[in-house]
């Protein structure tokens, strides 16, 4: 591509794939996703690089797996020493700017952005969000029970938020700067993440008519025992059918309220001419596992917890509809920006250059996806891997876990220890496990949490809150875990 296109990113929270019309979901409406991919192109195996916020977010914005940078769970600040794609694009002439959440722990609330117009809705830091496994304290879980009981029809400042957001990303769209230098925009919403609780017309369009049940009932008992533990750490064990299906209603409602909030921007490049020269990105950060298997929220490997949407259109993509298989994840879309934007490609980037897929090349059948988690609820790392049809999760000093995804797509039964399946197996643990030491990031992981223990007790102002309505400013002072 010759000439550098505009970027949209909308990047919203919580979001698995599973859980829009373009995904194939019956009744929940997504009409503005689906829109986009009718017009480009839509991963079908698409993941985070960690079904956690900030971990992801950081990966997200230096191309590179949370075991490289340290960004170990919601409490870690990213280095302002790590370049991001943000610095890489303002070298090549783009003025990039942030508007909403991208959840940067610490005081560079900016990490290479020239410009932030929305700060976070979480503020700078909440120590609250580090985890401590040596010592967990269940009041730094950030989520439970109060999420289910509360579930229904309401106002909420995270609905606001997002509002303000899309508002203030569409009155930059209408600058006519935006027409004399390459842009890269970043819109981070922070639905249809919990609580769930939605506005009453999106209540209304699935309460009670489609307030389900989950596909894969809650099975706790044998889950494997990483997820017993995460499942009781956040207090999701034994929920009554009633809270599960105001939940899930009320999540859907989120899905549809963010979908109308990508609406207002899509609207917004087509108001100001600006549609033909833009590439638009909708994904997430992670997904929702919404009772599916008993789980909610993220923190697993399940499908719904760890698999996003990703849908690019715009200049130079070969899209009217196309659907592509092979694993994606946010490192890759880290690189492909820089790809689109004819920046210089720094070192030590772990993701691939994605343009030839947009472009209309084939899949690639060697292909894999990496993702990793090593915060809150946990007590050792996990990493997976997406090659082909299968999944393997690799839990630290635990069993593994081994899914043929053609064959079993709702992960019922784990494959891992059947005699059949050990080759492939040993094949993929050794993709999964190269230039990865768990127990040498074992160790990098008590070392963190221990010095961030050490700040915490010394620093009774480590928590500090957002600040006030206004330019660069938020709404919220809640840690919830994001």
């Amino acid at each position: 591509m010759t000439k550098q296109p505009n970027i949209l990113i909308v990047i919203s929270d919580q979001h698995s794939r599973r859980w829009s019309s373009p995904y194939g979901h019956q009744f929940i409406q997504t009409p503005n996703m689906q829109r986009l991919s009718d017009e480009g192109v839509t991963f079908d195996c698409a993941y985070t690089n960690s079904p956690i916020c900030v971990p992801a977010r950081a990966s997200f914005m230096t191309g590179k797996h949370v075991s490289k940078i340290g960004v170990w769970d919601n409490g870690t600040p990213l280095s302002s020493e790590e370049p991001t794609w943000a610095h890489m694009l303002n070298a090549a002439g783009y003025e990039t700017t942030l508007c909403g959440k991208m959840h940067f722990q610490g005081q560079d609330q900016h990490h290479g952005f020239t410009k932030r117009i929305l700060a976070d809705v979480h503020g700078t830091h909440s120590s609250k969000l580090n985890a401590y496994w040596a010592d967990p304290d269940p009041s730094r879980r950030g989520a439970g029970r109060e999420f289910f009981e509360e579930a229904g029809p309401g106002d909420h400042y995270y609905s606001d938020y997002d509002e303000e957001a899309a508002m203030r990303a569409a009155a930059y769209l209408g600058e006519p700067e935006r027409k004399s230098q390459p842009w890269a925009l970043v819109v981070g919403f922070i639905t249809p993440h919990n609580p769930f609780i939605c506005r009453q017309p999106y209540w209304d369009r699935y309460y009670p008519k489609h307030a389900d049940m989950p596909i894969n009932p809650a099975h706790h008992d044998t889950l494997h025992p990483r997820n017993q533990r995460m499942a009781e750490w956040f207090d999701t064990v034994d929920l009554t059918d009633d809270q599960i299906r105001r939940c899930r209603a009320a999540y859907y409602g989120l899905c549809s309220y963010t979908d109308d909030q990508l609406g207002v921007l899509l609207d917004a490049l087509g108001d100001n001419g600006l549609t033909d020269d833009t590439i638009v990105i909708y994904t997430s950060d992670h997904g929702e596992a919404n009772g599916e298997h008993g789980m909610w929220h993220k923190q697993s490997f399940y499908e719904d917890s760890c698999a996003i949407p990703f849908i690019v259109k715009g200049p130079g993509v070969s899209g009217n509809g196309r659907r592509i298989a092979e694993p994606v994840s946010l490192v890759d879309l880290s690189r492909t920006l820089l790809e689109l934007g004819n920046a210089s490609i720094p070192d030590g980037l772990d993701g691939k250059d994605l343009t030839p897929l947009l472009g209309g090349a084939e899949d690639d059948p060697n292909a894999h996806a990496i993702s990793e988690y090593f915060a809150v609820g946990a007590n050792a790392g996990s990493r997976m891997l997406r090659k082909g049809d299968w999944k393997l999760i690799f839990h630290h000093n635990e069993a593994p876990e081994l899914f043929n995804l053609k064959e079993d797509p709702e992960e019922r039964t784990d494959l891992s220890s059947t005699t059949n399946h050990q080759d492939t197996l040993k094949e993929l643990l050794e993709i999964l496990l190269q230039d990865f030491d768990a127990d040498e990031i074992h160790l990098r992981i008590l070392d963190s949490q221990h010095k961030r223990r050490i700040i915490e007790i010394g620093d009774p102002g480590h928590h500090s809150p957002p600040p006030a309505v206004g330019p660069e400013k938020s709404t919220s002072s809640d840690p919830n875990l994001g």
